[in-house]
């Protein structure tokens, strides 16, 4: 594949210090945040092929969690989403530093240290012990003037390729684990000092993480008004393309349409179970980007998932899931079948998903 430089947009889009990846208090607003790490377990020495694991810890309006999610390669998740008061996440400002209860997350690009464990949450206990080493460079997807400043209100910024190793152990069996790891970090306002909020009501989105045999890694994101009433085949987004090369590409216009659904464990709920995702070659209207010089057509199935339902209403929930990719790219008069591994985040209110 041809390569081209990433974009014309200034270098500090592709660059974070220390004030950036620490947490963001401010004397004005209360900040929602999250740093948030996976790794999919495709290198030829882990223990564990094509297993792919989920760690978060969050800061979020009323109350403070962790996810720790482990999907095997038999469509069998293990692990949740464990939520405590408010006030246990505990964040610093020097570079990441954050824990919750004996869960913890250090380090400063392009290291860091995971540890995670659900001990006494869960029947199933599960452990993770990771090391992130950055083999890309960090990408801004938002990022107001608070760059490098702990006071800023807004940011959100990933890391696509990390080289990730570590151990996991579920119960009392221990085993390695190695392959690619991801890494973002993101923060936003939602109540000012008043009490009034201030956070955008009423949005949901679609995101999907994927990892190619050739190892291409993509990034791929729409925020939708609540309703969905506009298919996602018309609303812009976020795609970012990291070539093995460290190449980036970014689109902004591509189509994600389901093809399939399943029941949610709510009955009444249709959820996506197969997606075709189309990424154009051009970016109307935006020349500040480098488009990728190619046709890319992807097909998305749901081999294991995990079902959060907020509030007894309920008023919305969120799906992860995690399963195999097809896809085929093409350049010129050329076409190539690629395989890989996808993630998905269905984030939806329950109105809009009534079958």
């Amino acid at each position: 594949m041809s390569q081209s430089k990433s974009s014309t947009s200034p270098a500090s889009r592709f660059s974070v210090q220390k004030h950036d990846e620490g947490g963001h208090a401010h004397d004005e607003y209360k900040i929602r945040e999250w740093w948030y790490y996976n790794i999919v377990c495709n290198h030829p020495e882990s223990d564990l092929k094509n297993w792919m694991i989920k760690c978060s810890i969050n800061s979020t309006v009323d109350v403070d969690s962790i996810k720790l999610i482990v999907h095997d390669e038999k469509k069998t998740t293990f692990g949740s989403l464990y939520e405590r008061p408010k006030g246990i996440v505990i964040s610093k400002t020097n570079g990441v530093d954050v824990s919750f209860d004996k869960s913890h997350i250090k380090g400063m690009y392009p290291n860091w240290t995971v540890h995670m464990e659900n001990t006494g949450m869960d029947e199933k206990e599960i452990i993770v012990d990771l090391r992130f080493q950055a083999q890309s460079r960090p990408v801004w997807i938002l990022k107001n003037t608070g760059r490098n400043r702990s006071d800023s209100t807004m940011g959100y910024y990933f890391v696509m390729n990390n080289q990730a190793e570590g151990t996991l152990r579920i119960d009392n069996t221990e085993y390695v684990i190695k392959g690619t790891g991801y890494y973002d970090h993101t923060w936003s306002p939602y109540e000012n000092k008043e009490g009034s909020s201030v956070q955008i009501r009423g949005n949901v989105w679609d995101w999907f993480l994927i990892r190619l045999e050739n190892g291409w890694n993509m990034f791929i994101g729409k925020i939708y008004p609540k309703s969905r009433l506009i298919p996602p085949a018309l609303m812009p987004g976020y795609c970012c393309i990291v070539t093995d090369k460290g190449a980036i590409f970014e689109q902004f216009f591509f189509q994600i349409k389901y093809t399939d659904f399943k029941k949610s464990v709510r009955a009444v709920l249709n959820i996506p179970k197969k997606v075709d995702i189309k990424l154009m070659k051009i970016n109307p209207f935006i020349r500040s980007f480098t488009s990728a010089p190619f046709l890319l057509k992807m097909n998305y199935t749901t081999a294991s998932i995990n079902e959060f339902i907020y509030t007894d209403t309920p008023l919305f929930g969120q799906w992860d899931s995690y399963g195999p990719i097809e896809a085929i790219m093409k350049q010129g008069n050329k076409k190539k079948r690629i395989h890989g591994h996808g993630i998905m985040e269905y984030m939806s209110y329950i109105d809009a998903l009534k079958s």
